[in-house]
């Protein structure tokens, strides 16, 4: 049985991911960037087969991204403004909001 489609349950769950992702970071480096990277290829890979793993990235390389008119490098789907497969951006859909809380004062913590 396939769920529907959630997008506001998407967007949680990403704004989660990038949350544990970015750990704190407004920014996600080139080292946290190779660990995400492992961690899709290590969630979706059949074995724990190199094979398995290559297949993965590689579906995913051909999912997001083509190669340039002159085929000398890759570039994001999204970037390709002269293509019809461009990845139209999307606003973020609205965040609910959390139940207003009282501050504690210090005495109420003890």
């Amino acid at each position: 049985i396939v769920r529907q489609f959630d997008e506001q349950e998407a967007y949680l769950v990403a704004k989660k991911e990038w949350q544990m992702d970015s750990q704190g970071m407004p920014y996600i480096d080139y080292h946290r960037f190779q660990l995400c990277f492992f961690q899709i290829a290590d969630a979706w890979a059949k074995d724990h087969e190199v094979g398995s793993y290559i297949e993965v990235l590689k579906d995913l390389l051909d999912r997001t991204s083509v190669m340039n008119k002159e085929k000398t490098k890759r570039v994001w789907k999204w970037e390709r403004k002269d293509e019809e497969s461009v990845v139209e951006a999307k606003p973020a859909p609205p965040t609910p909001k959390s139940p207003k809380r009282t501050p504690r004062s210090p005495k109420t913590l003890k």
